[in-house]
């Protein structure tokens, strides 16, 4: 089928009155690639399938051929895909030939894909495969679907793991795939790989002057260089420059590690101030100060706004002087003193000790690391922490959020239906009309639907004529005349002895008056009343429901045994008779069972209408509230339970209507509800 673009599905069936259900599916979860289904609720044949568009997106399409297969006769069902066409063939005679504008696609991507053969819609979709189809593929299955490895004479099974040194290895469709073993996170800067291991791991800290350092850190403390090591914390004190001057002409300065001399020309001896500021000597140190010109602390001097820039500075040639680069030695006095965490450059008579990316200066010869989690010079995602690390940092999504650190998304575990948006941990934003923690309930806010007896054509409500279409019940004797939204029986009026103003129901006759149930809805009373059939529900209360009752058996929307789950969520059921919208669907649970039909879209009141976007099931008008663009708040209630309380009143057709129902301009053949 990966190959092809034609194949036929061929199936011999019986298929029970009222039943709905799967004939064959290749699925994969909720992703249905290729399925057809047989409805006998709306005697309907369906075919899904997914369709990839050339930007790569996935999308889920139907096609739906009336017909009527659910009547307990044997039937052979023929299904043949050409390209774009699609060719429908019951008992060996064509019955229907479509050309859409879709190629089904065939390149199934999954590695657990399921075929399913004869499946009914119990309880939910896909889960339960018939016994004796499952024995029929079981077969293919394992010849086609599994493929074993073999691994130095060791067969390893589809879907098998093993390590082999550092290397996690996985068998694949029959091919071995390896890479690197996966290893648990490491909460510290600076893990290690010992030898012999595959995975990185921290050694000990060290508790010094009351506070913790990892392992790898470097600390100065007092006039010691410290770094730590496996909870062992090793110091050195810092190499002061040597002293020319005599002992007793050295002298100590407070918070200064290193003595100096009086008198001392320190400018000579190496400083850190800016090309564009001036040394200047003081008692026991120097101090910088920026050039005219020029603005800052003497470290750090920025050119003057609106100056002219000055000619670029030249060292002099010839009999000027040559310079003695500091940076070639480490200490001494024609060396330079630079020292933790700095980079010596050379300038012209002198050096500068420039901290290192990620560190700040702690004097003119070293530097120490920066923080920037602290600091906020960092570029982590609000919904991320900052990790200060040796000379840098990093980010890491907060729990409840996936993502680099740099772009941090929200995770629901639950999937957001119907348009919904995960917007924060584990709670989806609904669009205008959904409820409920995944928005699978539809809020039912306003809707407009044909009456019975009418049609949705366009923009209109069309009548349906019962009587061309043969769908009345008027006895053989007697005329069908259509009425608006009905039909009525009557007799000629030269008075035909033998006109009957009886019933024709099931393919039996009912004399006026009489009631009966139908045979594939025994709680239904239906009435003959001079040759029009009516039928009604009966009442049922559930709080005074019991099961095992026989009287209470026409009531399934009370018993829970009757009820639905939802295809993707397992934790929603619907009660029987209850209706819900599953990926542009209309689903509805009768009986323990349930049937899935395309949309229904109501009639537009514009004639242009804007597409349908990835969210909608249906084109929408630009006034219309449901709309992106037109958002209102529906729910006002406080309550603290999903879906209490909506929205007063209602935006149609540029008019606002009360809760309710009411009757639109124009359209007498039209109901609608707020």
């Amino acid at each position: 089928m990966k190959k092809s673009p034609e194949f036929t599905f061929s199936v011999v069936l019986k298929q029970e009155q009222s039943n709905s259900g799967t004939i064959i599916s290749f699925s994969n979860g909720i992703n249905r690639y290729l399925e057809l289904q047989s409805s006998g609720r709306r005697d309907e044949i369906r075919f899904h399938y997914t369709h990839i568009t050339a930007a790569g997106a996935t999308q889920i399409l139907t096609e739906t051929f009336p017909y009527r297969l659910a009547d307990d006769i044997e039937h052979k069902v023929s299904l043949t895909v050409s390209g774009t066409e699609m060719q429908l063939f019951i008992d060996c005679h064509p019955l229907y030939k479509r050309v859409t504008h879709f190629l089904p696609d065939r390149n199934f991507s999954a590695s657990n894909m399921q075929l399913f053969v004869g499946q009914r819609n119990s309880n939910s979709h896909y889960l339960f495969k018939l016994v004796e189809a499952e024995k029929r593929v079981s077969y293919i299955e394992e010849c086609d679907c599994k493929k074993s490895c073999l691994i130095n004479g060791t067969t390893k099974n589809d879907g098998d793991a093993w390590d082999i040194g550092c290397s996690r290895c996985e068998c694949r469709q029959g091919v071995v795939k390896c890479g690197p073993r996966p290893c648990p996170e490491v909460k510290c800067k600076h893990p290690v790989l010992k030898d012999g291991e595959c995975c990185p791991v921290c050694l000990k800290s060290c508790y010094i002057t009351k506070k913790d350092f990892e392992h790898g850190e470097i600390q100065i403390l007092g006039c010691r260089n410290c770094s730590c090591v496996d909870g062992n914390m090793h110091c050195e004190f810092l190499q002061c420059p040597e002293l020319k001057c005599p002992p007793e002409q050295q002298m100590s300065v407070t918070d200064e590690c290193c003595k100096f001399c009086q008198g001392v020309d320190y400018c000579s001896k190496g400083h850190a101030c800016h090309n564009n500021a001036t040394c200047l000597n003081l008692n026991t140190k120097y101090t910088c100060t920026c050039r005219s010109g020029f603005h800052g602390d003497g470290y750090q001097c920025f050119d003057t706004p609106h100056r002219r820039k000055p000619r670029p500075h030249k060292r002099p040639q010839g009999g000027g002087g040559s310079d003695v680069d500091e940076c070639t030695q480490q200490g001494g006095l024609n060396g330079n003193h630079c020292h933790l965490n700095t980079r010596c450059v050379n300038t012209f008579g002198s050096y500068i000790c420039e901290c290192l990316p990620g560190y700040r200066r702690q004097d003119k010869f070293n530097c120490v690391e920066m923080d920037e989690c602290k600091s906020g010079e960092h570029n982590c995602h609000e919904n991320a922490d900052c990790i200060n690390t040796l000379g840098s940092y990093h980010c890491r999504c907060k729990e409840g959020y996936t993502g680099n650190g740099q772009d941090c998304r929200p995770v629901c575990n639950q999937t957001c239906l119907n348009g919904g948006e995960c917007r924060s941990p584990n709670v989806c934003t609904c669009r205008t009309g959904y409820i409920g923690e995944s928005c699978e309930k539809d809020l039912d806010e306003y809707f407009c639907k044909c009456k019975a007896g009418y049609e949705t054509k366009g923009k209109e409500c069309v009548d349906i004529d019962e009587c061309y279409l043969n769908t009345h019940s008027c006895h053989p004797t007697a005329r069908c005349v259509n009425t608006p939204g009905h039909f009525k029986c009557e007799c000629p009026v030269d008075g035909d002895a033998d006109c009957r103003l009886s019933c024709m129901f099931e393919d039996r006759e009912l004399r006026d008056g009489d009631k009966v149930s139908p045979s594939n809805a025994p709680c239904k009373i239906c009435t003959c009343s001079k040759g029009v059939i009516s039928c009604v529900e009966p009442p049922c209360n559930c709080s005074t429901w019991r099961p095992g009752v026989v009287s209470e058996l026409c009531c399934p929307q009370c018993d829970p045994k009757q009820s639905c789950q939802h295809q993707e969520l397992k934790h929603v059921t619907f009660r029987s008779g209850e209706q819900w919208i599953y990926q542009c669907q209309t689903c509805e649970c009768l009986y323990g069972e349930f049937d899935c039909w395309n949309l229904e879209c109501p009639p537009l009141t514009c004639d242009n209408p804007m597409p349908a976007g990835p969210a909608d099931c249906c084109p929408r008008c630009p006034d219309d509230r449901c709309g992106f663009q037109n958002l209102t708040k529906l729910i006002t209630s406080s309550s603290s339970e999903v879906g209490v309380g909506i929205g007063t009143t209602c935006l149609y057709g540029n008019h606002v209507y009360p809760p309710g129902p009411f009757k639109y301009p124009s359209r007498d053949c039209t109901t609608c509800s707020c």
